[in-house]
């Protein structure tokens, strides 16, 4: 992780802005290589002025309205697009999600996530219809304070919560790599932490007509992140549905609906 100290920045011409994009002021990490480090920062950059820039003309010249929100995660965006152009060829091959997207038809999705904040844990689900409609959100107080312990938690809780509610069709959707390559595996899991809340995701599989699990990077959850981040703001445990999101949930709801693809 770095920083910069915009106060410690003097740059007073064009010469040396491009410098600044081009040769960034950073130290690299001996376990990080030097060019892929530079060209990455010199994206994020690039793209970030480039954001302001437009930004600030429309402002100027339009009468733009600003939406903060949407304006930053459309730079997320395309710092992520050109960011991918630096991976290798086996790194393209990777698909698995970076944008939330809707399920198919009769199929509820379940996003899940866990928050460790000041010494005590949280684990979310939300789960949204093919159109995208938050059904219902639930968050809970969890005892374990082991990060994967808790991610495995919240994946065997939105099945069983699943089963509660009769869903037939479900796809859970995890940023844990681990829980989901252990659900996946055609092996029995190997890691002790996790084994047995793995077993009991697995057993309750046969509830449903179809089950999927699923890998997304933290960017295709937001939400799940947002509730389990706001939880111990929050009455626990606590269940809501589209008439009475917390703010940040549906801010984050409401910017996936946004960037999901069509």
């Amino acid at each position: 992780m770095w920083a910069l100290r915009s106060d410690l920045i003097s740059l007073s011409t064009c010469k040396d802005f491009i410098k600044f994009v081009c040769e960034p002021p950073i130290s690299t990490p001996a376990t990080m290589g030097v060019n892929i480090l530079n060209a990455s920062t010199s994206i994020q950059f690039a793209l970030t002025l480039d954001c302001i820039w437009n930004l600030r003309n429309k402002v100027s010249y339009s009468d733009h309205k600003i939406n903060i929100l949407s304006t930053v995660k459309a730079l997320d965006i395309r710092i992520l697009e050109h960011l991918r152009a630096l991976e290798s060829a086996d790194a393209s091959l990777d698909h698995n999600l970076t944008c939330w997207t809707t399920p198919l038809d009769d199929v509820i999705k379940l996003n899940v996530d866990a928050a460790i904040v000041s010494n005590r844990a949280a684990i979310a689900v939300v789960a949204c219809n093919s159109k995208g409609i938050i059904l219902n959100a639930w968050v809970k107080e969890l005892m374990n304070l082991d990060s994967l312990v808790a991610e495995a938690s919240a994946i065997l809780w939105a099945m069983e919560l699943a089963t509660v509610e009769g869903f037939g069709k479900v796809t859970i959707e995890s940023d844990a790599k681990v829980c989901i390559d252990e659900l996946l595996s055609s092996e029995a899991s190997s890691n002790w932490k996790i084994s047995a809340l793995i077993g009991q995701s697995l057993a309750l599989v046969s509830r449903f007509s179809f089950c999927d699990f699923q890998w997304v990077r933290r960017d295709a959850n937001q939400a799940a992140h947002a509730l389990a981040k706001v939880a111990f703001s929050l009455r626990l445990p606590f269940c809501c549905n589209l008439d009475n999101l917390p703010p940040s949930l549906k801010e984050a709801w409401l910017r996936d609906l946004f960037f999901a693809p069509s």
